[in-house]
């Protein structure tokens, strides 16, 4: 066997790799395309060769119908994204279409490709997945994790935003910047309509559309200036139509622009026309201020105006190392090392797997895939879309490589384990049966989740209402015995007053006898003095007499 033979069928393997095998399964497939068309017509003698090959194939791949539309959830310019399930393992994902022929017409037509590849060789917990990427001849489809708690411009106009909560949600963004930026890419649309939430409450990043892989100097040339007008940072404005170099420094301010709109609840640059946003970024130095009648700590502030700075001065220009230092994000609950592990402000309350409470209802679009042209000859249209299907699962060829690794095996057991990929019919019914039952089950069992923990629901409010309860019988009880004492003690100051009432009446009785005593002494002491006095003037009396004589 060839030497590389064993790393081409890892590269083929590896869905992340450029070569792997749906890319080159894609080729044939547009092959067999362009061999329909009318003007191949000299080429109909290589068709049978390939064509049920290539049939068996694409009936193989994945495909819109292996996905049951359950809402949409969002639309944009160049298609929408649909909450689906999959037919085959009842799983929920958020499904993106992006439309082939506004494609085509963008300037800058490959972007796809840079959302597909972070997404899919991403490896880190604040970046959404991709699950899968096919497409069909009118469209691109993304098959991406759901996040059912919506994005953060819900939650800020939902709830009032906290310093604490801030301080969460502008550590969880910078450490996804810091995750995409280390894979090598530059966001250039940081704004919180980008930040979903995920169902344990925490965030991450996603909709890389805008995003620019830099140069090995950590750089990106580029003459547009892309982004939404109130997060752009003037350092793009300002080479509009030009070539300008930047880095992820732009990243940096729209973080800036957001912590600030977490406070306030606008962006600090707001104006009635993009124009005087523009003129307000551009002013920054002077515009930027603090509103008087919202609360903002000095280290907020000092970590925005670190942000909405200069590009040689801004904070993070070096990386995220200096912006985890700042004195902000210091707190008793997490550090930027257990923060993954912290618990969340806000954990989204869902009623299933396919809840949307927290999007908005969007009308799905009933004319969907009806302007894409199939021309009658080659153009070669869809050839910037050869290589975009993907799948994070190795898939059946999994299976050769088993069988390749083996060294006793020979071409006939290569071929028997080569025909078990292919599906039984009969089996395939059975474990369709299957599925419909289990999900039947499944949903059976969500209701009665749900009966149960609405009984769970009403015993806690039961059980609450009885400590209320208990609790208001205890302090009644207290009362009656604070009561009982209060009447005791009455008792005994009745009693006591009863002794003094007692004592007072013999006090009066004693005083009345010695009132009687003191009247008669009086009447005594009268009766001397007037006997007293009746003597003396009889002496008197005789003595005057005595004297004449």
């Amino acid at each position: 066997m060839d030497p590389g033979g064993g790393a081409l069928v890892q590269q083929l393997l590896d869905p992340r790799s450029p070569p792997q095998h749906r890319g080159t399964i894609r080729c044939c497939h547009g092959s067999r395309q362009r061999l329909q068309l009318p003007g191949a017509a000299q080429n109909q003698d290589n068709r049978p060769i390939y064509e049920g090959h290539v049939r068996r194939i694409s009936e193989m791949r994945l495909k819109g119908t292996d996905f049951e539309l359950i809402k949409v959830i969002g639309r944009g310019a160049f298609g929408e994204v649909q909450l689906v399930r999959q037919t085959s393992t009842r799983q929920v994902y958020a499904m993106k279409l992006l439309n082939k022929d506004d494609m085509i017409k963008r300037s800058d037509s490959a972007f796809f490709w840079e959302e597909r590849d972070i997404m899919a060789h991403a490896e880190s917990d604040w970046i959404v997945r991709l699950h899968y990427a096919f497409q069909d001849a009118r469209y691109l489809y993304m098959v991406m994790e759901y996040m059912p708690g919506g994005d953060l411009v819900n939650l800020i106009t939902t709830y009032e935003v906290s310093e604490k909560w801030a301080r969460f949600y502008i550590a969880e963004l910078v450490e996804a910047l810091a995750a995409l930026h280390s894979m090598g890419y530059i966001h250039r649309d940081v704004k919180p309509d980008n930040m979903l939430i995920a169902r344990n409450g925490h965030i991450k990043l996603a909709d890389f559309g805008t995003c620019v892989k830099m140069n090995a100097n950590g750089r990106v040339q580029c003459s547009t200036a892309v982004g939404t007008p109130d997060y752009i940072a003037p350092e793009v404005l300002c080479n509009q139509g030009r070539e300008a170099e930047f880095g992820v420094e732009v990243d940096w301010w729209s973080v800036g622009v957001f912590l600030y709109e977490l406070f306030v609840g606008e962006t600090p640059f707001y104006a009635d026309s993009i124009g005087n946003t523009y003129s307000n970024i551009m002013n920054f130095s002077t515009t930027l201020s603090f509103p008087d009648d919202t609360p903002i700590s000095s280290t907020a502030k000092n970590l925005i105006r670190a942000f909405l700075s200069r590009a040689d001065q801004r904070l993070g220009r070096d990386g995220a190392g200096s912006i985890r230092k700042h004195p902000f994000f210091q707190n008793a609950e997490w550090t930027f090392e257990t923060l993954r592990d912290a618990q969340p402000p806000i954990v989204p309350e869902l009623r299933g797997d396919d809840d949307t409470t927290n999007f908005q209802e969007v009308e799905a679009d009933n004319d969907q895939g009806n302007d894409f042209q199939i021309p009658r000859a080659f153009t070669g249209n869809q050839l910037p879309f050869v290589g975009f299907t993907y799948t994070s699962e190795l898939g059946p060829l999994r299976q050769f490589a088993d069988a390749l690794k083996d060294k006793n095996a020979n071409p006939v057991q290569v071929q028997q384990q080569t025909a078990q990929i292919r599906p039984d019919p009969a089996l395939t019914d059975e474990l369709r049966r299957t599925k419909d039952e289990l999900e039947r089950t499944r949903r059976e069992i969500l209701e009665r989740s749900a009966d149960l923990e609405h009984q769970q629901l009403v015993l806690e409010r039961a059980k609450q209402r009885g400590n209320e309860i208990e609790s208001h019988a205890n302090k009644l009880t207290e009362r009656v015995h604070e009561l009982e004492r209060e009447c005791d003690d009455l008792k005994v100051r009745q009693r006591g007053q009863g002794d003094l009432e007692e004592r007072v009446r013999r006090l009066d009785t004693e005083l009345n006898e010695h009132r009687l005593m003191a009247g008669a002494l009086e009447a005594k002491l009268a009766k001397s003095l007037w006997y007293f006095l009746f003597i003396l003037s009889a002496l008197l009396f005789f003595s005057s007499v005595l004297i004449c004589y």
